[in-house]
This record gives C-alpha cells, sequence and structure tokens, in this order.
C-alpha cells in the first residue's frame, strides 16, 4: 500500500543516521536521478514519526494490545530487512539504524546481515525479504537513473507497477528533444517521490588516499582506470 511506503520514509531519521553513522556526511535522497538532471523542486521525506504513525493507523495497522506492535489482520507486522555485508558503506549499520526507527512506530524488524554471494543468489532468485538494502551506480543520464525502477530490470525486486511511470518512460525513450525529455524526466521523478516505490536513503560519499606523488582524479561514476601491465616471466 502506497500508505505504508509512506509511513516507511516518514519514519527514517536520516539526520540522526547521517550524524552518528556517517560522521556527519551525506543528505537524504529527494530523487533517484542524480544531479545535474534531478527537479531540485522536490524535497526529500522529512523525519515524522507522528505522520508514519498515522499513515499506518489509515492503512489498518493496529496496537491492538497496547504494546506499541502493530497487529494486521490480528498478526503482527514483522519482516526481515537483508543486507549485504563488505559491499556498501556502513550498509549494515544504516540498516540497523532503519530498523530501529521503523520499529519505534510499531513495526518488527529485524536487521538479515548476507554475504555478497548469497545476497546475489537470493537476486537472482528473486527471493528477498519484504525490505532489502541496494544501490546502484549512476551514468548521470535521467533516463538511465529511472530506469532502475522498470519493472524488467533483473536487479529492481520491488514488484512496483505504476501505469503512469512505465507510460512516462517509454515516452522518454522515443523523445528526443532536450526540453521535452526533461518534463517527462520531472513528472516521474515526482511520481516516485508520491508513490515511494522505495525508503529513500542517500547518495554514497566516497574517500580516497593517495600518495601526494600520484597524480589522480576520482570520478563522479566510481570507476578507477588502472593501466595495464603485462610482466615477462623470469626463465
Amino acid at each position: 500500500l502506497k500508505k505504508v511506503r509512506q509511513a516507511l520514509n516518514y519514519a527514517v531519521d536520516f539526520p540522526m543516521i547521517a550524524e552518528n553513522v556517517l560522521n556527519g556526511h551525506g543528505s537524504r535522497l529527494a530523487t533517484i536521478v542524480n544531479a545535474p538532471n534531478a527537479d531540485e523542486s522536490i524535497k526529500a521525506y522529512p523525519y515524522n514519526p507522528k505522520k508514519a504513525k498515522q499513515l499506518l493507523a489509515e492503512a489498518g495497522l493496529k496496537d491492538t494490545n497496547g504494546d506499541g506492535v502493530l497487529e494486521y489482520q490480528g498478526k503482527p507486522v514483522a519482516f526481515k530487512l537483508d543486507v549485504p555485508t563488505s559491499r556498501y558503506l556502513k550498509g549494515k549499520e544504516i540498516c540497523e539504524a532503519v530498523a530501529a526507527n521503523l520499529r519505534a512506530v510499531g513495526l518488527k524488524v529485524e536487521v538479515n546481515p548476507l554475504e555478497w554471494s548469497v545476497y546475489l543468489s537470493r537476486r537472482s532468485k528473486k527471493k528477498f525479504s519484504p525490505l532489502y538494502f541496494h544501490g546502484f551506480s549512476s551514468a548521470f543520464n535521467a533516463e538511465l537513473d529511472l530506469g532502475v525502477l522498470r519493472p524488467n530490470l533483473y536487479a529492481n525486486l520491488t514488484h512496483w507497477n505504476n501505469p503512469a511511470f512505465i507510460q512516462g518512460y517509454n515516452r522518454l525513450g522515443q523523445t528526443f528533444d532536450a526540453a521535452e525529455r526533461k518534463k517527462i524526466s520531472y513528472a516521474m521523478q515526482r511520481i516516485i517521490r508520491e508513490d515511494a516505490p522505495w525508503v529513500f536513503l542517500w547518495n554514497q560519499y566516497d574517500f580516497y588516499g593517495l600518495s601526494p606523488r600520484v597524480k589522480w582524479f576520482p570520478r563522479a561514476d566510481e570507476r578507477i582506470y588502472l593501466p595495464s601491465i603485462i610482466m615477462k616471466a623470469k626463465k
């Protein structure tokens, strides 16, 4: 339900996560399209646990026992949050903080760390838990950024199917006028923000250390190209 997805976003205290897990770095995602193609008028979900609880109640989740745990149709709302280990910067710590935020609004959430190989296997078999932590790189192209939510993408296991989004994506691929492409992209970004197929988090920051003797600058797409060297074996 859209209200539940929105509630999850309102429940996450990203400023707290940034301060306590990410050493004060980063701000919350407002849209899945990266600069300079993002619609800057779209605002990220603010931390609002009261609003989250209200939306969950409107969606039919109730604290029937008065213990702070929400139930749906008489059963506690409990699920796992899959996170790959040693893959994303502070991934497990971020998920632990998110899980704590969700528990604070009445949802029973357990963080489920998985080795990257196991995580990939589950992704290929489409057997993730109801929530999973995932990141996407960017080619800094609005159409490609938006494409991570297309239903036929192998890595998109959200099962989110929004007809207006799909129609917009198809139009975007058939449009060549820059102004019209921007208009379509902005409309799609607003659909995503409103329908909340993700719990939006952040753009990962990368930190590099290198010798002053090395002349190298990091790329925005995180790719690192090193020269190939062929060594001749000694006889």
